[in-house]
């Protein structure tokens, strides 16, 4: 994946992935080949005149080696006229402040707070009513574990109800064959 070509110039190279020769989806071991290679070839002991390149290598292998995400890496754009990164911004440029940039800024401000406001409600509206959905089936979830268990209840008295009167019935009976018992052998 080595496509470093030594005829372009410092100045056209974009990014610090062009700057090693590789590509965004390169693995880290191909990187790691590519700077080896490079910084092996420009360092400062073997070609003292390529301090510069050498630099501008280390620093790009310092960017792109490092673990935050690809898309949250800076914009680079090298600058042959001050010899170094400028990073890409969002905005045109700065502008001397008057009455009305300063009265727009504001407005713009208070805008960017107002939306935020909004949105943090809408979360809020939507975390309550995710909430209530919740207490709202928590509720009828106890109340139909009550019922059933009123009738688990309600059964189970009804069973006990009925083992006690067969019990009482069946002592009844227990005491009218002792007495029948005792008649027929004449035992006290």
């Amino acid at each position: 994946m080595l496509k470093f070509c030594l005829k372009r110039t410092f100045a056209q190279l974009e990014s610090p992935y062009s700057i090693l020769g590789v590509t965004a989806e390169s693995t880290p071991q191909e990187i790691k080949n590519a700077y080896y290679k490079l910084a092996k070839k420009y360092h400062p002991d073997v070609n003292p005149s390529n301090s510069e390149i050498f630099k501008k290598i280390n620093q790009a292998y310092s960017d792109v080696s490092n673990k935050t995400p690809k898309l949250k890496m800076p914009q680079y754009r090298y600058d042959p006229e001050t010899h170094g990164y400028n990073f890409r911004q969002n905005w045109k440029g700065f502008t001397k402040p008057d009455e009305k940039s300063e009265f727009f800024g504001m407005a713009n401000k208070e805008y960017r707070k107002a939306k935020a406001q909004q949105q943090n409600q809408y979360y809020y509206d939507r975390m309550f009513e995710k909430l209530f959905v919740l207490a709202v089936f928590a509720l009828l979830s106890f109340k139909v574990f009550l019922h059933v268990q009123n009738q688990h209840d309600h059964e189970m008295i009804q069973k006990q109800e009925e083992l006690e009167e067969e019990m009482r019935v069946d002592g009844e009976r227990f005491k009218e064959y002792e007495e029948m018992t005792r008649r027929r052998y004449n035992t006290k």
